[in-house]
C-alpha cells in the first residue's frame, strides 16, 4: 500500500470513528431523555401487538414472516402493527397476518409522526426485532405503552422486559423469533418457516415472460449473486464459475435476479460468459417481481 493509499485508508478510519462516536452520543442522549420504565402498562389479552422492523434488511424481513404468522395464530384477536421502512412494506404488503404497516423514513420528524399515531395505544407486546438499538428505536420503545417489551441481543434499554438472545447451539436469526415466541407463549410449539405472499397477477406476469424466453423442458435456476452484507456477496470470478458449472448440464437455464442496480453489474459480467441459457428478464424491476421469479423457478441459489 503506497503512502497516498495509506493516508486515504487512515482518513476513512478516522471518519468512521467520528461518525460512530456521534451516533453513540445521540443514542445515549435519546436513552437518557426518553427510555422509561413508567410506560409498562397492563393490557387485555386482545390488545394490539407492535413490531419494529426498521433496519430495512429484506432477507431478515422474510425470515420474520413465520413469526407474524405464529403471532396471529396464537393471538388471533390482537391487531398486529409493524413499523418499518419502504422495503419492509414491499415484503409485507400482501401478508395475511399483519393488519397495519407504518412506513418509517429516516429523521426525527418521520419518527415523531409515527409515534403520534400510536402514542395513545396500549400494546400487549412490543418487539424491537433488530439486533442493534438505534436512536429512533430507543425513543419508540421508551415511550410506547406496552405490557411487555422484547429486544434482540441488547441490554442498553431499561424499558426492556425481555432480552432475547441465542441459546446454546443456535446460529440462525430465525432462532431469535422462536425464542421470543417461547417467552410470549411458554406452553406452545412453533413453526417459524418463511411465508411470502405474492400477488397472483405478478406471478402470472413472470410465468408468461419465462414461457416466452425459456424452453418449457429446461430447468430454471434462479441465481441471486448479491447478499444483504457485501462480504457475503459472490464475486465476479465465483459467479462465472457457478454459472459455467450449471450450464454444463444442457437442461439448465440460469435466471439472474436482483435489484436494477445489481442486474446492471450482472449484465457486465455476463459479457465474459455469453450464453443464451444465462438470461435476465430486464422487464422485471421491482422487488415483488424478483420474489415471483424465485417462486416460478425450479431451484434458487443465493449467498444468503
Amino acid at each position: 500500500m503506497g503512502p497516498l493509499k495509506t493516508l486515504k485508508f487512515k482518513f476513512r478510519q478516522l471518519n468512521r470513528k467520528r461518525i460512530n462516536g456521534t451516533r453513540n452520543l445521540i443514542l445515549n442522549l435519546v436513552i437518557f431523555l426518553f427510555d422509561s420504565k413508567r410506560n409498562q402498562v397492563k393490557t387485555s389479552e386482545d390488545a394490539p401487538i407492535l413490531v419494529l422492523r426498521s433496519d430495512g434488511k429484506i432477507g431478515d424481513s422474510i425470515v420474520a414472516s413465520g413469526f407474524f404468522r405464529e403471532l396471529k395464530r396464537l393471538s388471533p384477536k390482537s391487531k398486529i402493527i409493524v413499523i418499518g421502512n419502504p422495503q419492509v412494506l414491499s415484503v409485507y404488503k400482501n401478508s395475511d397476518y399483519i393488519d397495519e404497516i407504518f412506513v418509517l423514513k429516516k429523521g426525527l420528524i418521520p419518527t415523531l409522526k409515527i409515534f403520534l399515531k400510536i402514542k395513545n395505544l396500549h400494546f400487549k407486546f412490543f418487539v424491537n426485532s433488530t439486533d442493534e438499538v438505534k436512536p429512533h428505536a430507543a425513543f419508540i420503545q421508551g415511550q410506547v405503552k406496552a405490557s411487555e417489551k422484547f429486544v434482540f441481543c441488547s441490554r442498553k434499554l431499561k424499558s426492556t422486559t425481555h432480552v432475547i438472545d441465542y441459546k446454546k447451539g443456535q446460529t440462525h436469526f430465525s432462532c431469535l423469533y422462536e425464542n421470543t415466541l417461547s417467552k410470549m407463549f411458554p406452553n406452545e410449539e412453533f413453526d417459524v418457516s418463511y411465508e411470502l405472499k405474492i400477488e397472483p397477477a405478478v406471478i402470472e406476469k413472470v410465468r408468461g415472460l419465462i414461457k416466452e424466453n425459456i424452453d418449457p423442458d429446461k430447468r430454471v435456476i434462479a441465481f441471486n449473486v448479491f447478499a444483504g452484507t457485501k462480504l457475503r456477496s459472490f464475486s465476479q470470478e465465483t459467479t462465472l464459475k457457478i454459472v459455467d458449472f450449471l450450464l454444463k448440464d444442457p437442461k439448465n437455464v440460469v435466471l439472474s435476479v436482483g435489484s436494477p442496480q445489481d442486474i446492471k453489474v450482472i449484465q457486465s459480467w455476463k459479457k465474459k460468459l455469453p450464453d443464451n441459457r444465462w438470461i435476465i428478464l430486464e422487464e422485471l424491476k421491482n422487488l415483488e417481481e424478483g420474489f415471483a421469479q424465485v417462486y416460478c423457478s425450479d431451484l434458487f441459489i443465493s449467498p444468503d
